[in-house]
């Protein structure tokens, strides 16, 4: 089911933290062999993330905020149909 979604999607917010499983790492090349644009926030230092899928990323932020306001602005860039909601 998480394939099927990821190759219907836009793009991908990828958050990357201590709890992790394998299929994170397989479903960002998958997006990134698809040419889906993948933002990447982590929450652990940067050292921890795996070089193959900072190399996958096309944004990488250590923080959601940030990470979500490229997102939008990506979004709105390539005219996408899927918007995340604007924060208050």
């Amino acid at each position: 089911l998480d394939l099927k979604k990821l190759l219907e999607s836009d793009y991908v917010l990828a958050y990357w933290d201590k709890y992790i499983s394998g299929g994170t790492p397989g479903e960002i090349t998958v997006a990134y062999y698809k040419k889906i644009p993948v933002v990447l926030v982590y929450n652990m230092g940067l050292s921890r993330v795996s070089e193959w899928v900072l190399g996958c990323s096309e944004a990488i932020y250590p923080n959601l905020v940030e990470g979500i306001n490229h997102y939008r602005e990506l979004a709105r860039e390539l005219g996408l149909r899927k918007h995340l909601p604007d924060s208050e």
